[in-house]
């Protein structure tokens, strides 16, 4: 068995590898937006709700069928619901919906039509107070106010511009853009609808949306059916930072910002101990706080000058008990570890314990504060297995391979170090 100092070092390296995608921002938010989108193009089928990879572009994992042809999506961060605009040519409704972070599914909000009869209204967006604006297009060219409880759209001012395949975001320092389908993009003035030019960019990037800690604008190349890129545009000089491939018919795209991680002060809410094998799925770390375990990431990091911190943060369990595991997949140190009670990193699978047992509280903890150094390259990968407590090691398939399948939740978090 490797000592102490050494497995410290270990775990040090599954750290350090996301250090490489913080913002500054990391020290107050610690954790990476998540980057969703819709496929499916404005005239139909019914669109799909995906999570992609903010960095490369690829699928991250497919959430569900909204049930509606969306174009436009927008997270409101002081409810945490996720909100889209369906299309004029949907068969069914042409307004506001909410969206299921968990499966994807849509539901109607108040009106059918907007309150504006048969008005196509898109590129919704909302600013750091919650309020909801969108574009009124292709039929005024012009910004709407929504309210988000019953629907309703009540136009602005005259923009001035005629538009098509553009984008409707806030920035960082919540000012409203519109970026239109030549690359020209405006501000808004958001009493008063009026445009005022800032500059251009030599491509399409509609639907587009500002990264919420570099303020980096990610829009979508091209429209119609098909391949699609993702353009990533830097609106303060007018250039394009790059330029990446993504998931075929792509139409929309959003941040869902991750939410600050105080420790949770009450068990009002809580997750379901699991009832089934349930994958979750492989992320980069990254709180996210959800009682929902399929939305729940509960795997982040902290910065703060050399040192890294990471804590597990898990909501208080109902109808039963939990055992916690803790597994760490590094080749370059020479095979698989887990985390013992004792905070020891154990060589597995010839060891093989939970890290916590029998506990239904929240869990809010660091599980290591540590330097920057001794880093070795390679793939690594934390898994975090939740399982029924008194759950035998030997029925969890994702602890001993060819196990019966026994209930658990898995989040698993990866990364490869240059």
């Amino acid at each position: 068995m490797r000592k102490s100092s050494g497995l410290l070092v270990l775990f040090l390296s599954v750290l350090l590898f996301v250090a490489a995608f913080l913002t500054a921002t990391t020290e107050e938010a610690g954790a990476e937006p998540m980057l969703l989108g819709t496929t499916g193009v404005g005239e139909g089928p019914a669109s799909t709700l995906v999570e992609l990879n903010p960095a490369t572009g690829a699928l991250i994992r497919t959430i569900g069928s909204v049930g509606y042809i969306v174009n436009g999506l927008v997270y409101d961060h002081t409810t945490g619901r996720l909100f889209a605009s369906t299309s004029v040519t949907d068969p069914s409704y042409n307004g506001l919906i909410e969206i299921s972070l968990a499966t994807g599914a849509g539901t109607p909000v108040g009106v059918n039509g907007w309150g504006l009869g048969s008005a196509a209204v898109t590129n919704i967006t909302v600013n750091a107070a919650g309020q909801m604006y969108g574009w009124w297009d292709p039929s005024q060219d012009d910004l709407v106010i929504i309210d988000k409880t019953t629907g309703i759209a009540t136009w602005v001012g005259n923009a001035g511009v005629g538009t098509g395949a553009n984008g409707l975001d806030f920035d960082s320092s919540d000012i409203l853009y519109m970026l239109n389908y030549n690359g020209n993009y405006y501000t808004v003035n958001t009493s008063t609808g009026a445009l005022a030019f800032v500059n251009s960019i030599p491509s399409m990037a509609h639907h587009g949306k500002f990264h919420p800690d570099s303020n980096i604008w990610y829009g979508i190349h091209n429209i119609g059916t098909g391949p699609k890129n993702l353009v990533l545009a830097n609106l303060s000089t007018g250039t394009i930072v790059s330029t990446i491939p993504t998931v075929d018919n792509l139409h929309t795209l959003e941040f869902v910002s991750q939410i600050p991680s105080p420790p949770p002060v009450t068990c009002a809410h809580t997750m379901n101990i699991p009832t089934s094998p349930a994958n979750i799925g492989t992320f980069t770390p990254g709180i996210f706080m959800n009682y929902d375990p399929m939305v729940a990431r509960p795997f982040g990091l902290e910065e703060a000058g050399d040192i890294l911190t990471g804590r597990l943060w898990l909501p208080c369990l109902r109808n039963g008990h939990a055992d916690i595991y803790l597994v760490l997949d590094a080749p370059a140190y020479g095979g698989k570890f887990m985390l013992s009670e004792l905070h020891q990193w154990l060589s597995f699978p010839a060891n093989i314990q939970p890290w916590q047992t029998n506990t239904d509280d929240d869990v809010y903890t660091a599980l290591f504060s540590l330097q920057k150094s001794g880093i070795l390259p390679g793939n690594y990968k934390l898994d975090v297995i939740v399982v029924p407590s008194g759950t035998a090691a030997s029925t969890i398939d994702q602890i001993v391979s060819g196990a019966a399948a026994a209930p658990y939740y898995k989040w698993s978090f990866t990364e490869t170090l240059p």
